[in-house]
């Protein structure tokens, strides 16, 4: 399956956050980068192509952001990151909230930095 062009470029952030599946201690992976389409997961608990997700980013603990990130994704691709002992998943958001998209307007703002190129 031939992975899917973001639009958007990728935001990388200055922490890597947890990422849990819903409201579940089930830790997916971490967040590797993300744009406003969707995410890639670095170190992955084993995923399936199109396996929808109920997916749960933990804020830092940073003035200005609390509570989680919360929003639906689909798998769009699996792979391995430059270290090949680390699984890698692209998933896509279904579409965001308001407060999904309010949150990751301010996780872009507080703790983003430069645009990535791909």
């Amino acid at each position: 399956m031939t992975p899917l062009r973001r639009r958007h470029k990728r935001r990388h952030l200055i922490y890597y956050l947890d990422v849990f599946e819903g409201d579940s201690d089930r830790l997916l992976g971490h967040l590797g980068d993300l744009t406003t389409e969707g995410l890639l997961l670095i170190d992955v608990e084993p995923l399936t192509l199109g396996q929808e997700l109920d997916l749960r980013v933990v804020m830092p603990e940073v003035p200005g952001l609390s509570g989680a990130l919360r929003t639906r994704a689909t798998v769009r691709w699996l792979g391995k990151d430059k270290n090949p002992s680390i699984a890698c998943a692209g998933c896509s958001f279904d579409p965001l909230s308001t407060d999904a998209q309010a949150t990751l307007d301010l996780l872009f703002r507080l703790i983003g930095f430069e645009d990535v190129e791909t």
